[in-house]
């Protein structure tokens, strides 16, 4: 029995070591898996965690400096809009002032040439040169409206100063001012 025993005892004391290897191989590998294994993932984890943030940061920055990009555009063209509508505005008054102009120089001249007829229709009469028909006929009352027809030399020069002040203000306008 001894012999029995003996091989019991090896067995046993084989059953003990391959317990032990067993316990060391499984410590070992949870001390690996906890000691080099996880804090390696954690830092990978990590680092790729930094990594998204950066990049979000950036695209973040990216954005702003897009908006701000667009930002200035649009003031810009803002900017250009009212300097265009400001430059219309200007050679709208220019045009209207000119065409004011030209109204009044005709309607001065109609008058003026309506107050001569009459003076000298009147200056007729009370010289006696001619009947009071006759200096009527001669002496033809004007109309004194703007619409009155003017002589042709006086409306050329009307005509020409108009076309002056129109061509000044496209010229204006051109040059910005």
């Amino acid at each position: 029995m001894n012999t029995v025993g003996s091989k019991s005892s090896k067995i046993d004391a084989f059953l003990k070591l391959i317990v032990c290897a067993s316990l060391i191989s499984a410590s070992g590998s949870v001390s690996y898996y906890y000691l080099a294994y996880r804090p390696a993932q954690d830092a990978l984890l990590l680092t790729e965690r930094m990594q998204a943030e950066r990049r979000r940061e950036e695209l973040h920055v990216g954005l702003e400096k897009r908006a701000d990009q667009q930002r200035i555009i649009m003031d810009r063209e803002a900017l250009e809009e009212r300097r265009a509508a400001a430059a219309h505005d200007r050679y709208e008054a220019c045009m209207s002032a000119a065409s004011l102009s030209y109204d009044n120089s005709r309607a001065s001249s109609c008058k003026r040439l309506a107050e001569k007829a009459a003076k000298d229709r009147a200056d007729c009469i009370a010289k006696g040169q001619l009947s009071a028909e006759g200096c009527k006929i001669i002496h033809e009352l004007r109309d004194a409206s703007s619409a009155c027809s003017l002589p042709r030399a006086t409306l050329v020069d009307l005509d020409d100063q108009l076309e002056k002040a129109r061509k000044r203000c496209s010229e204006e306008n051109k040059a910005g001012l």
